[in-house]
Order: structure tokens, then C-alpha cells, then sequence
């Protein structure tokens, strides 16, 4: 593997691995106010964006967070906008094969060129060769497809795979 390619795939690892703490901490905390064993308040790092929420609707702070979203596990528009930003990046993987579409998947675009798939999604060079990736799939707010965009895969510059089962010890 030439030394570009490397490098940008260690720094598509290292971006992906520099937020896995975060991810984890924000669903265990999230899990955890669906349970009832924190409060918003505990795991929210702006107390001022949120509190400026509750004051806006006029009650004592849990029933403000009741009726902002039925309990108190809301979270701001800026997540859903956050995750709408992000869905652009993930893309519907069609392979072929001489016999025509054999199949599809799930692809995330995570550097420039560079996208990360399942093994059972593109398993060889040669039928990611014969695949595309096609961007914004998806209905608009009336049902109607938008308009997606479509690219030829190009394992010839940059494809890794892993065929990695794990392997059960056996009891002795």
C-alpha cells in the first residue's frame, strides 16, 4: 500500500477513533435518562443553553422538560441538524456481477475518497470493482426520490478487507 493511502486511512482511524469515548459516553448518558438514573441537567455540558430551554417554558424545571418532549430525555433541534449533516456521508452500495445487481449495502464515506463498508458488502477487490456507491437515496418530505448521485468504486487505488472470524475457545 503506497504511503498516501496509508496515511489517509490511518487518519480516517484515528478521526473515527478519537470519538469513541464521546459516542459511548453520550449513549450510556442518554440510556441512562430514559432510565431515570440522571437528570438532563447532569449530563448536558451547556447548563446555559439549557436552562435558557426551561425558562422559556414557564414551569418548575422537570415539568418543562416533561412537556418540552413527553420526559426528560430531550434533546436540542442542533442534534437533529447535526445528524442530517452527517446522513449525507452514508451511501447505498450496489454490487454487481456478470449476471447483473446482486446485491446491496450500507457504505460511510469517511475521508475524501475513502469509504468504509462491511466485508459481506464488498468481500474482494473484484466486485468492488464492479460496484457503485450512490449518494443521497432517499425521499423527500412528499415521498418523491431526490436526486442522488452515483460513483464507480475504484479498488485499484485504495481496498482493504478483512475476513476476520472470531474463534470460540473450546471448554477444556
Amino acid at each position: 500500500m503506497d504511503d498516501k493511502l496509508r496515511d489517509l486511512a490511518e487518519n480516517a482511524y484515528a478521526n473515527y477513533t478519537s470519538v469513541l469515548g464521546d459516542i459511548d459516553r453520550i449513549k450510556t448518558d442518554i440510556t441512562h435518562v430514559r432510565q431515570g438514573k440522571l437528570e438532563l441537567s447532569e449530563i448536558q455540558t451547556d447548563t446555559e443553553r439549557l436552562y435558557n430551554r426551561i425558562s422559556r417554558e414557564g414551569t418548575a424545571e422537570l415539568q418543562a422538560l416533561e412537556r418540552i418532549n413527553g420526559e426528560a430525555n430531550f434533546q436540542d433541534i442542533r442534534i437533529i441538524q447535526r445528524i442530517v449533516e452527517l446522513s449525507q456521508a452514508v451511501g447505498r452500495i450496489t454490487t454487481n456481477s456478470r449476471l447483473g445487481n446482486t446485491g446491496y449495502g450500507t457504505g460511510f464515506l469517511i475521508a475524501p475518497n475513502l469509504i468504509l463498508t462491511n466485508n459481506h458488502v464488498l468481500g474482494t477487490a473484484e466486485v468492488a470493482a464492479n460496484s457503485t456507491i450512490q449518494f443521497n437515496y432517499e425521499l423527500d418530505q412528499m415521498g418523491n426520490p431526490n436526486k442522488s448521485e452515483s460513483f464507480n468504486l475504484v479498488p485499484q487505488e485504495f481496498f482493504v478487507t478483512s475476513h476476520y472470524k472470531k474463534r470460540c475457545r473450546r471448554p477444556v
